[in-house]
């Protein structure tokens, strides 16, 4: 049995969540592996973000929480955002990204590209902002 979420969302289910993250993630990997050749691609991980609007203009909250992929998380999370701040949180968002490197040694060195491809997934958004 599917669980869906108590609070509104854009998905059904953490599974259907999950899907829409794999999927953008491998869009993200594609499109570095495109346009980097060969070398080591390095995930910068899921997070998980609180988007507040400022007079129209995105402004991101204080702090990143690890994406977990579990539907105990991403319910208290939505929980948050609707019931207990209101006033500060307008969208979440599942994001992430990938760095390249040309070789080991580079990765070793730091000396590696950030964010040569991003994802980005919008798992709520306040009705207001939405578009």
């Amino acid at each position: 049995m599917t669980r869906t979420f108590q609070y509104p969302c854009a998905f059904e289910s953490i599974t259907d969540l999950k899907d829409a993250v794999r999927e953008a993630r491998s869009a993200a990997e594609r499109e570095a592996r495109k346009h980097c050749g060969k070398g080591w691609l390095m995930s910068r991980g899921a997070w998980v973000i609180g988007l507040a609007y400022n007079e129209g203009d995105p402004v991101w909250s204080d702090g990143m929480i690890e994406f977990a992929g579990t539907y105990k998380q991403m319910d208290e999370l939505l929980h948050d955002a609707v019931t207990s701040m209101p006033q500060r949180i307008d969208c979440i968002r599942i994001e992430g990204g990938y760095n390249f490197a040309e070789t080991m040694a580079d990765v070793a060195a730091g000396t590696y590209d950030p964010w040569v491809s991003e994802w980005s997934v919008v798992v709520w958004e306040r009705k207001e902002h939405a578009a």
